[in-house]
């Protein structure tokens, strides 16, 4: 894998290799008898990333790109994925790769793990 020279690249790079591992499970499903009706949702809080998973044309910024990181607008083109902004606060992975200090941590490892809605279980008891 390479590294990826700016915020940007980075994460395109991490949404086409998310959408290929997608792609692999959702055939291997539809061989089992399973099958989806409706794309997949991708979320990424990178506005530049999802311009250029959108643009009609790559741009020459991203020319750089190996073949393989584009595969992201194939499936979307083909209606594999929909792409949907998400504000960076409300990402709740973030909480898995980025730097907090202990309360925005707990907060995102929270809403991560949806302890939230555990709170309000009959069987979970917190202690």
């Amino acid at each position: 894998m390479k590294v990826a020279p700016d915020p940007m690249s980075a994460e395109y790079y991490a949404a086409s290799f998310a959408v290929r591992l997608y792609a692999h499970f959702a055939q291997f499903a539809q061989q089992l008898g399973f099958s989806r009706d409706e794309p997949a949702t991708l979320y990424l809080d990178c506005q530049t990333a999802i311009n250029l998973a959108e643009a009609p044309e790559i741009t020459k910024k991203a020319r750089h790109m190996k073949a393989k990181h584009h595969y992201i607008r194939e499936a979307r083109q083909h209606g594999i994925i929909d792409i949907v902004h998400v504000l960076s606060p409300d990402m709740r992975c973030d909480a898995m790769s980025k730097v907090f200090s202990t309360a925005p941590f707990k907060r995102g490892r929270d809403r991560l793990l949806n302890i939230h809605r555990l709170s309000k279980c009959q069987y979970y008891r917190s202690g």
